[in-house]
């Protein structure tokens, strides 16, 4: 099943708006969520594109504060942002976006028993980790729809280009299994 971009942050902002609802309503707190994403370097426009979605959605006397760490798609940068939000801010959950982010920080939320919302199209990440939600389709289902359309045009060869991306390379692997 695919879901758009825009409808899993709406999906996601929901989830967030019952948890706050229900667990903080009472203690009269708010949920600080932090947000490790990249708002600069070459994946900046898909962090800038969460912070600005989660502005837009904020509304006045909302009991949700986001705290965003900026995390240039880099695995080091996100294991210190983590750090940073669970250990200064004090989160109360963390939503990652990227396969790298997702890759290095899993362990991490689940050993400090801190939920983490993993944005990210690898199928495992939180496999046997209980507080890690996965929140994206895995990449076989993509490239299984990329496959019925390459057999639907009835081509005879396809060019493959890839740089050195984590996303790019679990989507060329489950394309190249054939799914």
């Amino acid at each position: 099943m695919n879901i758009p971009f825009s409808r899993s942050l709406f999906i996601l902002s929901f989830l967030l708006l019952l948890f706050d609802s229900f667990a903080f309503a009472e203690a009269g707190g708010k949920l600080k969520v932090g947000i490790i994403a990249p708002l600069s370097g070459p994946a900046a426009d898909y962090g800038v594109a969460i912070r600005n979605a989660l502005h837009l959605s904020a509304s006045e006397g909302e009991k949700i504060e986001y705290i965003f760490e900026d995390t240039p798609y880099n695995a080091r940068a996100a294991v210190d942002s983590f750090q940073t939000l669970k250990n200064v801010r004090g989160v109360d959950l963390i939503y990652v976006w990227g396969v790298v982010f997702c890759e290095a920080l899993a362990p991490l939320a689940e050993q400090a028993k801190l939920p983490m919302v993993a944005q990210c199209v690898q199928e495992n990440v939180n496999r046997e980790r209980p507080f890690v939600i996965r929140f994206a389709n895995p990449a076989q289902d993509y490239t299984s729809e990329l496959w019925k359309s390459v057999r639907k045009m009835k081509a005879r060869r396809l060019a493959l280009v890839l740089t050195d991306n984590s996303y790019l390379q679990l989507m060329a692997d489950a394309l190249q299994a054939g799914t």
